[in-house]
């Protein structure tokens, strides 16, 4: 069968547009035959199945183009331009998101977000992805996976080393499917433009933040290109500081507590990398990349007031808690991709991992104290590899994934310690093995419509070892299918999509934790060894209007996860604060995004987000209260080039 094929740029730039709308009509009635929308590249395909034809070529802000099919022709070139109803052309792309059934495309490159400085501050901007001290969270979906250039982003720092000037557009996956790991409910994507010629590049960067205390990082990438090479290095360090205050009133066991605490947490990090990628012709990728990261000094100092009625007595007393850790860590990916044809490739990734971890307690009480020491070892393996190939129309994305964790924990009494307690040392090993296979496929029909649909099949297996002895009823073995769907549709400027995921969220091991540590008398905080792995079936709808963004999320949860009160050790007078497993529950999100211009220059962007628990605890303490958040974000353009955001 004959195809049509063709390349879509700026006309300005020349640079290729991506996710442009071609389709194919008849000559005589107008009458629609096919269609598609261009790839990364530009370029398009489409069959020739009419002797007489018309190429439609279309994009949200820019004049659409009709050319009538030439036998002769073999490659139809299209430069599209901004119709004249566009105010500016900085701004027509700066607010095109585009909804597939995957979430959002944010295209950046050339748009108001390029100027904005780095990868954090460009994700800050974007719809429902919230910013906090560098880290980024996706509202109703919790932390994503990040990735650059389809590497995963294991240290959020690494945002700060990317020019927002080099990224070419991010996708906010909020229904990732199969091929991502079932415990995973967001995923951003940031992809950036081929860089252009050879030499050495710097980028410095720094920053500062204020929340009750000053915080700030600094940082210089340093890059050098040499035809098919790249070869990097990073260097950069955090301050963090913050203050903090809480009250509480609580009831333990026959005591009442009145709680107030004042806390202060500083911490200074540093990371070093240095890496390498060498691209051939567009038909071989491979690279790799080291990590060093240490956090030499973080302190985190309670000053607590405790106030205790007992037998209509009561007991206050004062103490100072301070808690000091130091971390290190190393870290090494590689990669490797190759391509048998445009739409055909083969991907694969390997992650290492090796940190340790210490930290001290001192609790000072009256005369008396406790010291306590606890070491903790981590490593990972990780393997992933799938292929990319296009079948009946669509796209066909299997592959496979695994992860290989130890965790060496170990608790101690230091000397020194003259305060009477119930603690005790343990030593603790835990192992999990991680296997996954997935297959995914995705389709669009016409140029309204697109369905992806997959299916993910995950079996861990998780050993705990409690003082070198195999802990059976602590151990446990998980496997299941995590099913994923969703249904998108676009029609000028109406997109909706319809999402369906079964996920699980399997307890951190410091939730596992057999280690005790002393809040106060009548107080302990510890972890569950025995804890079960979360069960979600997550519906999601999201509706793009104009310059309004809107995503709700309903979620109903089996085994999940939060933190209670419980008698240590049968004790009547020492309370344990740690993680249980629930039974049920449900959460309901919705979160609403507006993004106008205003007077031509001015781009506010307001985000409203209303989050509704379902929850009963121990069938009679209801945990239903809605949570509200508000936030409204900036960027003025002035001239010359100048931007405030």
């Amino acid at each position: 069968m004959a195809q049509i094929k063709g390349i879509v740029r700026e006309k300005d730039s020349k640079l290729p547009m991506e996710f442009v709308n071609v389709t194919l009509l008849s000559a005589s009635d107008s009458a629609f035959i096919t269609g598609t929308t261009t790839d990364s590249l530009g370029m398009f395909i489409i069959p020739n199945t009419i002797p007489n034809g018309i190429i439609k070529v279309s994009y949200i802000g820019c004049n659409t183009q009709f050319r009538q099919i030439v036998p002769k022709d073999t490659l139809y070139n299209f430069f599209l331009q901004p119709n004249e109803n566009t105010l500016k052309e900085v701004i027509v792309k700066g607010k095109t998101y585009l909804h597939t059934s995957k979430g959002i495309i944010a295209n950046i490159a050339s748009g108001p977000l390029a100027k904005l400085g780095n990868g954090l501050d460009v994700l800050s901007h974007l719809p429902f992805i919230i910013s906090k001290n560098g880290n980024i969270s996706v509202l109703g979906k919790g932390k994503p996976l990040i990735f650059i250039n389809n590497r995963l982003v294991r240290n959020q720092s690494e945002l700060h080393q990317i020019n927002s000037s080099d990224i070419k557009r991010v996708e906010i996956i909020t229904n990732p499917g199969a091929e991502y790991d079932a415990t995973i409910s967001a995923v951003v994507k940031i992809i950036t433009s081929k860089p252009i010629g050879e030499g050495i590049g710097y980028l410095a960067n720094a920053g500062l933040s204020m929340e009750r205390k000053l915080s700030h990082y600094s940082g210089l990438n340093i890059k050098y290109r040499k035809k098919e090479f790249d070869v990097f290095a990073d260097l950069r360090y955090n301050q963090t500081s913050s203050e903090a205050k809480q009250c509480s009133d609580r009831s333990l066991l026959t005591r009442q507590v009145n709680e107030n605490m004042d806390m202060q947490t500083n911490a200074f990090s540093w990371n070093g990398s240095v890496g390498l990628n060498y691209e051939h012709r567009d038909k071989v990728a491979m690279g790799a990349i080291y990590r060093y990261t240490s956090v030499p000094d973080e302190t985190f100092t309670t000053d607590d007031y405790v106030e205790v009625e007992y037998s209509g007595h009561v007991r206050g007393f004062m103490s100072n808690d301070k808690r000091k850790s130091v971390l290190y860590s190393h870290y090494i990916n590689s990669y490797f991709s190759y391509y048998f044809t445009k739409d055909t490739y083969l991907k694969i990734d390997f992650d290492y991992m090796n940190s340790s971890n210490e930290n001290n307690q001192d609790y000072f009480l009256s005369s008396k104290e406790i010291h306590s020491k606890n070491h903790s070892n981590n490593m990972l393996y990780a393997y992933r590899a799938k292929v990319i190939s296009p079948l009946v129309g669509g796209t066909l994305t299997s592959g496979t994934d695994g992860a290989f964790t130890t965790n060496k924990n170990r608790y101690s009494i230091l000397d020194g310690t003259t305060l009477r307690n119930s603690l005790s040392p343990t030593s603790n090993v835990a192992k999990q093995q991680l296997y996954s296979i997935f297959s995914e496929y995705e389709k669009s029909f016409g140029t309204h419509w697109d369905i992806s649909m997959g299916i993910r099949f995950e079996y861990m297996n998780f050993n705990y070892y409690n003082n070198s002895n195999n802990s059976t009823k602590d151990s446990q073995k998980d496997k299941g299918f995590y099913p994923s769907t969703a249904i998108n549709y676009k029609n000028n400027d109406v997109q909706m999509t319809l999402a369906y995921r079964y996920t699980t969220l399997r307890p951190s091991y410091f939730m596992l934790r057999n280690s005790v540590e002393y809040n106060n008398p009548y107080e302990y905080e510890g972890g569950t060894p025995n804890l079960l792995p979360q069960k979600t079936n997550m519906f999601s709808f999201s509706l793009g209007w104009k310059d309004l963004q809107v995503m709700a999320n309903y979620s109903m949860m089996k085994n999940s996860t939060m933190y209670v009160y419980n008698r240590y050790n049968g004790s009547d007078s020492i309370a344990i604060f740690h993680t249980q497993n629930i039974k049920s529950n449900q959460t309901f999100d919705i979160a609403l995004y507006y993004s106008p211009i205003w007077f031509k220059i001015w781009r506010p962007s307001f985000t409203i987000d209303f989050t509704k628990p379902f929850l009963v605890y121990n069938k009679r303490v209801k945990y239903n209260k809605p949570i509200y958040s508000f936030l409204l974000d900036n960027i003025i353009t002035l001239p010359k080039h100048f931007q405030i955001g």
